[in-house]
């Protein structure tokens, strides 16, 4: 149908989109960054 059409053509352009920005290496490296904060959280809970 026409929505489905619709609605996988937005998922594909949604996926392309963040696939370019994953490319980038300035949010690589805030999600990385992110992540060892997140990681550390962790960490610091179980051991607390």
């Amino acid at each position: 149908s026409l929505r489905e059409r619709e609605r996988k053509a937005l998922a594909n352009h949604i996926i392309e989109r963040v696939k370019v920005q994953l490319e980038d290496s300035t949010l690589q490296q805030k999600i990385l960054d992110q992540s060892i904060i997140d990681l550390e959280r962790i960490v610091d809970a179980k051991s607390a």
